[in-house]
């Protein structure tokens, strides 16, 4: 019975082992990956590249560190617009198609130290909803809006998901506006067309309104760009 202990003993020992080393391989891999994937995907580098927005439209909104105030009054969907197309036109040209037009107020701080700006087409971008967070509270109060076929979803970590995926795109040159040059402590009325040949609507979809009148300037702070989420709270 002794020989046979001490030979199951033995046996063990030598099957044992081998399990063993291979076990600690496994584990010391999955805390290297999980580690790896930390670095990748954790909340450092997330921070990086993930907005969390709360601009609507009707809100009074801040642009390059308060030099500039927005307010967006309107986002609509249109089939025909009149735009001056050429500067020297008298006339407007008429254009057909899908276009998002959207009116807004400018006002350059009257104490501004920026220097006077001229808007050109950089000036706005409109943008889909990828990448931009929105805090909860707000995305609740959006469930309501008017427009109640707007495709909403919503992702494990609160991020609204909309069927938009279209590439960044230019505001329309429109001499309406196009090359007028803000004038500090007065407002100025515009309205800003995009083309979507994609045929989204801007009141089905989560669309992002990105005004930068600086985007040459990358280094200075007080003149990033800010995101405008194109839909309106149900408190406002």
């Amino acid at each position: 019975m002794g020989k046979f202990l001490d030979g199951v003993e033995y046996y063990d020992k030598k099957i044992k082992s081998p399990i063993q080393y291979v076990i600690y391989i496994i584990l010391i891999g999955a805390l290297i990956g999980s580690f790896i994937l930390f670095i990748l995907y954790g909340p450092s580098s997330c921070s990086n590249e993930i907005s969390y927005l709360n601009n609507f439209i009707n809100d009074t909104v801040d642009i390059h560190n308060g030099n500039y105030q927005v307010i967006v009054t309107n986002a609509i969907t249109i089939n025909q617009i009149e735009i001056l197309k050429n500067e020297n036109d008298t006339e407007k040209t008429i254009m057909n198609g899908n276009f998002i037009k959207i009116d807004l107020k400018l006002t350059q701080d009257e104490n501004s130290d920026l220097k006077l700006h001229k808007l050109d087409c950089d000036d706005f971008k409109l943008k889909d909803h990828n990448g931009v967070y929105i805090p909860l509270n707000d995305i609740m109060s959006i469930v309501d809006i008017n427009a109640v076929d707007m495709h909403l979803l919503f992702d494990k970590n609160g991020a609204i998901i909309s069927n938009a995926n279209f590439s960044t795109k230019k505001a329309i040159k429109d001499y309406e506006w196009f090359n007028k040059e803000i004038t500090a402590g007065y407002t100025t009325d515009l309205s800003i067309i995009f083309e979507m040949t994609e045929g989204y609507k801007v009141e089905e979809n989560i669309m992002i309104l990105e005004i930068d009148f600086y985007s040459n300037i990358v280094s200075n702070k007080t003149k990033n760009g800010t995101d405008i989420i194109l839909a309106i709270r149900v408190d406002n």
